[in-house]
């Protein structure tokens, strides 16, 4: 009997294996990268670091529900990738990308990020510490390529409940810590339950709230005080439309996100650009735009330097 369940433990293990296999986007060198960083998570040392404070825990959502630019995909590179400042050993780092899968199986990876350099003591394989770095570094990137050139494309964008399970859901590893919260979106929510397509008239958030009461008390977020939260807004046919902006500026705040952690920042900045070297004809950025969004400082902000 013991020999029966010990063979089907074994099988099962290997189905369960092979499964992750078949369902991961990444190659097997990059997912054991992927791995071994993760592993690092619970390394010897990193409790007692946050003994007495909170670890930093980072997710960067991409949407991929459109095809990204070049453009977008570098600025995502510099700033939210290569352009994270981490402070210890054993921060979290998170990217899911939201694109035409079912929300509970959207492609994902966590890792958790080295000593810095400057905190490599003489105890310690100085060399190793090093090679770690340059590793950590090279698979962040490496994994940021495989995610934004899938080839996807989806009818619809279900960003609320890709929200609601990012901050619920275990699989995502975000429910515990500093949570910083980056998303890489147009903002454009298409679907049954709420659709910020502008018809004539752009909603506004306290339209959405009056129709839809019921299904947002359900999908609440449960955010804490010291969450933060940042938008980089992808542009929408060469424009930065600002009332859909201020529709998630007003959806955050009835999250009751603390408005010094609500960061923003459009594409470009501007919404008076060209597109692909064309001058847009769809006319000015709407009007009614934010107000309270913290602007980042210098490309620092909650999401980059966690302090």
């Amino acid at each position: 009997m013991k020999k029966i369940n010990l063979l089907f433990i074994l099988l099962m293990s290997l189905l369960t294996i092979h499964q992750s296999a078949a369902t991961s986007i990444f190659s097997k060198d990059l997912q054991s990268g992927i791995n071994a960083f993760y592993k690092s998570c619970e390394d010897e040392g990193v409790a007692e670091i946050y003994k007495d404070k909170e670890r930093p825990n980072r997710l960067l959502l991409i949407d991929a529900t459109d095809p990204l630019t070049a453009a977008q995909v570098q600025y995502l590179r510099d700033n939210y990738i290569n352009g994270i400042d981490w402070q210890n050993k054993g921060e979290i780092f998170s990217m899911v990308l939201l694109d035409n899968k079912d929300i509970s199986k959207l492609s994902h990876m966590t890792v958790c990020s080295p000593y810095r350099e400057d905190q490599i003591t003489w105890k310690m394989a100085e060399a190793l510490e090093k090679k770690k770095i340059r590793q950590y570094k090279r698979m962040l990137n490496a994994a940021f390529d495989v995610m934004v050139k899938q080839n996807t494309k989806a009818d619809s964008t279900r960003l609320i409940e890709t929200l609601y399970q990012i901050y619920t859901n275990k699989r995502f590893n975000f429910l515990e810590g500093k949570r910083s919260l980056l998303i890489a979106s147009d903002l454009m929510q298409i679907s049954k339950e709420v659709d910020l397509r502008c018809k004539g008239r752009c909603p506004t958030f306290a339209d959405t709230k009056k129709k839809k009461q019921s299904w947002l008390n359900i999908t609440k977020l449960a955010l804490k005080k010291n969450d933060t939260i940042e938008l980089y807004y992808f542009q929408t046919k060469c424009r930065v439309n600002l009332a859909t902006l201020k529709w998630w500026q007003d959806y955050f705040v009835n999250e009751k996100i603390p408005k010094k952690n609500l960061f923003a920042k459009p594409e470009n900045g501007v919404s008076d650009i060209s597109c692909d070297g064309k001058p847009f004809s769809d006319g000015k950025s709407s009007a009614g735009g934010p107000i309270i969004f913290t602007q980042p400082v210098n490309g620092m902000s909650g999401f980059t330097s966690v302090k």
